[in-house]
């Protein structure tokens, strides 16, 4: 079954649920300001952005302080 994804201006056809949340989640309305894009945050010139799996480092640190949370509450 597809259904209709918005990316910018432009509804497009999706394959399937998950690429549609997708792409509704990431629109640039919703998270940019007005003149603003997803493109104006890629590396160049220097500058450097943070990328989102940057992220997954925090997930080890996050379960090693569940598991002292553990043992501490005990």
């Amino acid at each position: 079954m597809a259904c209709l994804c918005w990316t910018s201006h432009v509804s497009t056809a999706c394959a399937g649920q998950g690429a549609c949340s997708h792409g509704w989640f990431w629109w640039e309305n919703i998270w940019m300001p007005i003149n603003c894009t997803w493109a104006d945050f890629v590396d160049r010139d220097g500058l450097v952005f943070p990328k989102p799996q940057q992220l997954y480092a925090t997930i080890p640190y996050a379960f090693v302080l569940l598991v002292i949370r553990f043992f501490t509450e005990r």
